[in-house]
């Protein structure tokens, strides 16, 4: 039955109506079908406004929806053909609660939405002189509107495309105030016989068990049931439970090959999401990470443990299916599995993204899940969690360079992959060390370097950009990770400036990260906190850089020349900062590598009034820079001069905001902070004999030749003794988790473009721009 595609439109404005009464005046849920339908209207017709609404003027009937779809599932739990077949309504219910969960957040300071939620206290109903009842009798083209066209998201019918009208028993109307309220309007003869009057205006709030601990137990439970969230027999195969201690084996996830069972689990998890959503609704400047009720509750549960362990597996193991070991003309893989990965993921990296403060340790718990993360000390664990986090951010690079056209859709999950990784870093001490000194380096460099050259150009995108550099920056203040920079990058696919693939041929990763550093940090989107992030990596891998090409060797000068120009380098207070990352840089490579890097140095040695200018007075600085810039444009450089872009001077010129003797002092201070001494004997023990380049038969730019030509120039008892390698470690900041907490759920508030879950207007945490487009990826 249902309405016939032409009164589509009516059976809409009809559940509008509908939605409109019971957002205004309160209402008795009493009648199943009636609350079938009434569930119906809300997925199809509900909007935001309407919400809030029922929140201003009838804030009891939200307490009461929410009390009614919550008591839905604690029934399925314990009644489990309640949760059988593919047309269970236990997903209507599922679906209703994530459509008004973010409106309850968003307000959850409101009195009445605490009093309902972990206060156990209704709000006072306000009912008319009619004491409205929901109707039994719905009109019949609106009794089951289930067609596919009008449900939720169009998922399969194994998700909702009910086939008869929900009938959810319900004793929600005669119940205690143990579990479940009576509504005073279900009978107004019974309101009256227990004394309660409407008029009156010193009733008394009603009692009930807080929804929030309950549909937060309800979620959980319900993702551990045999024959619903987990396969009818436990799997055969060995699952593994990372160390983690208290987890139930029998429940324990495992990959399913059914797309109903996987399909469940994503429905739940997305519930799960939604719940510990609050975070969306504060300011950057308010966001507590350790404040938020609905997650510490699900992190002290006892089955948190069973289900970090199962979201694991299922992120790790799914590997031989949704990577890059593809054969030729083998099918797809699921995207119910890939979409389970990812939503995973989310759940995890939301889990740890709780936090607890320094300052607050002593009476506060930790969160619970970066214990069960310290308690992991096995290698084979490490390896475990290492081999399927990579094996998900290699599948890009891999099929970008497939030959054939029918190849697995790439994962699309490789921030959340960065961002587990992010975490994983900065919670586990051991997994940090396993990563640095026994882990197979070239699996993380490769995807990881793919797809930050992949991105680097695209605005959208800065923020895994961001987080690239940052797992770069963590990891670089290892003498053997930074040594890993050396492995040869051949065969392995990168992205150039104009967007072209290019397979390396030659070159090592210290070449790829450099380039693609210089290219961020001179493009016109200036973004100060990532060029600091860059170039201290850059600083904190370069004494073990043994060989540079000519392509990283010419990125290095061009950005030298780019920030030590007049207009540059003294436009701001931080300006200054970047040419003394550089020099150090240089510094580390003169000292430490020369034999390797004589391309380098021959650019060097072509632009070396560049870097004998800044030893300058202040007073002849200005001049000095523009006259290096344009003879610099006539060198061999001119390359690297064509791809600068017009950098413009920030207008906030501190430095040129005092009187010319304070500014000129302020100069001749950081000139005489810049480390020029081992750059400046370096160039000049080297010019005077670079005449043996040009006057040699052999052609001076002949790679060879010019490295054999470095390597007999020894600089024993010319340049400085070699100075102790200053290494830059990350400390933790408020600001770095605050963003790092508004990447994720910007991350997830795109990727639910499909199915809306939030209003844009509401969030605040980060800036949502029109139009959103489903493109997977943060700002």
């Amino acid at each position: 039955m249902g309405a016939g595609p032409s009164s589509q439109s009516d059976t809409v404005d009809d559940a509008s109506a509908r939605i409109s009464i019971f957002t205004k005046y309160s209402i008795a849920l009493v009648d199943d079908a009636a609350w079938g339908t009434l569930c119906f209207d809300l997925l199809r017709a509900v909007n935001p406004e309407l919400l809030r609404g029922m929140l201003v003027e009838c804030p009891y009937n939200l307490a009461m929806l929410m009390l009614r779809l919550v008591s839905d599932l604690e029934k399925a739990i314990v009644s489990p053909t309640l949760l059988s077949g593919e047309s269970s309504p236990i997903f209507l219910s599922i679906r209703v609660l994530c459509r008004i969960i973010p409106f309850v957040l968003e307000s959850s300071s409101d009195r009445s939405i605490a009093g309902f939620m972990w206060d156990g206290e209704l709000p006072l109903p306000n009912f008319d002189a009619s004491n409205r009842v929901l109707a039994t009798h719905v009109p019949e083209n609106t009794r089951n509107p289930h067609s596919k066209e009008t449900t939720d998201d169009g998922d399969k019918s194994s998700l909702g495309e009910l086939k008869d009208a929900p009938h959810v028993s319900s004793d929600l109307a005669n119940t205690s105030s143990t579990g479940e309220v009576s509504s005073p309007a279900a009978n107004s003869a019974t309101a009256k016989d227990s004394g309660y009057s409407i008029e009156s205006s010193d009733r008394v709030r009603e009692k009930i068990d807080p929804v929030a601990p309950r549909l937060v137990n309800a979620v959980l439970r319900l993702l551990f049931i045999r024959d619903f969230t987990l396969d009818s027999a436990p799997s055969a195969q060995e699952l593994y439970d990372f160390e983690i201690p208290g987890v139930v084996h029998d429940s324990l996830w495992s990959t399913s090959n059914s797309d109903r069972i996987n399909c469940n689990r994503i429905e739940l998890l997305r519930l799960a999401i939604v719940c510990h959503s609050i975070a969306v609704f504060s300011s950057p400047e308010q966001y507590n990470p350790h404040k938020n009720r609905l997650l510490e509750a699900t992190l002290h549960h006892n089955l948190i443990s069973t289900l970090v362990a199962s979201l694991l597996s299922i992120t790790l193991d799914a590997q031989a299916s949704t990577t890059s070991k593809f054969f030729f003309m083998q099918e797809l893989p699921n995207i119910t599995t890939a979409n389970l990965i990812l939503i995973a993921l989310q759940n995890l990296i939301v889990l740890l993204d709780f936090q607890v403060l320094q300052s607050e340790l002593s009476a506060s718990s930790p969160n619970p899940v970066h214990t069960l993360l310290l308690g992991m000390k096995l290698p084979s664990t490490f390896s475990r969690i290492y081999i399927g986090l990579t094996s998900l951010l290699s599948n890009s690079d891999t099929l970008n360079g497939a030959p054939f056209s029918r190849v697995p859709k790439e994962l699309a999950c490789h921030h959340e992959v960065f961002i587990m990784f992010w975490k994983l870093l900065s919670i586990s001490p051991e997994f940090l060390t396993y990563v640095c000194t026994r882990a197979e380096k070239k699996s993380l460099l490769q995807p990881l370097f793919f797809i930050m050259s992949r991105s680097k150009n695209d605005q959208a995108l800065i923020g895994l950009v961001h987080t690239c550099a940052l797992i770069i920056l963590k990891l670089s203040d290892s003498r053997d990770f930074a040594l890993a920079f050396n492995e040869s990058c051949n065969g392995s696919t990168f992205f150039l400036k104009d967007g072209k693939i290019v397979t390396s041929a030659n070159g090592c990763f210290a070449d790829i990260f450099v380039i693609a550093s210089c290219d961020i940090i001179s493009s016109n989107a200036h973004v100060e906190s990532l060029d600091h992030v860059l170039l201290t990596a850059m600083v904190n891998i370069s004494p073990y850089v043994r060989e540079l090409s000519w392509s990283a060797s010419e990125a290095i000068v061009a950005l030298f020349i780019l920030l030590a120009s007049g207009d540059i380098i003294w436009s701001t207070r931080t300006s200054p900062q970047y040419v003394m990352y550089l020099l150090e840089m240089i510094n580390n490579l003169i000292q430490y590598q020369y034999n390797g890097n004589g391309r380098l140095f021959f650019v060097m040695a072509q632009n070396a009034n560049v870097f004998l200018s800044l030893g300058l007075p202040a007073s002849s600085i200005q001049g000095s820079m523009h006259d290096n810039s344009s003879q610099g444009s006539q060198e061999e450089s001119s390359a690297a001069h064509h791809q600068q872009p017009s950098f413009e001077p920030i207008e906030c010129k501190q430095g040129n905001s005092q009187d010319s003797d304070s500014h000129e002092n302020w100069v001749n201070d950081w000139r005489r902070k810049f480390p020029l001494s081992t750059v400046n004997k370096m160039l000049e023990f080297i010019l005077p004999r670079m005449n043996v380049l040009y006057e040699s038969s052999v052609p001076s730019h002949e790679d060879s030749h010019i490295i054999a030509f470095f390597q007999s120039q020894t600089l024993v008892g010319i340049i400085p003794l070699p100075h102790p390698i200053i290494v830059r470690r990350y400390r933790p900041s408020k600001s770095t988790s605050v963003w790092f907490s508004s990447v994720i759920w910007g991350q997830i508030f795109l990727r639910n473009q499909k199915h809306v879950v939030f209003d844009p207007r509401s969030i605040r945490l980060f800036a949502v721009s029109e139009p959103v487009s489903n493109a997977g990826t943060s700002s």
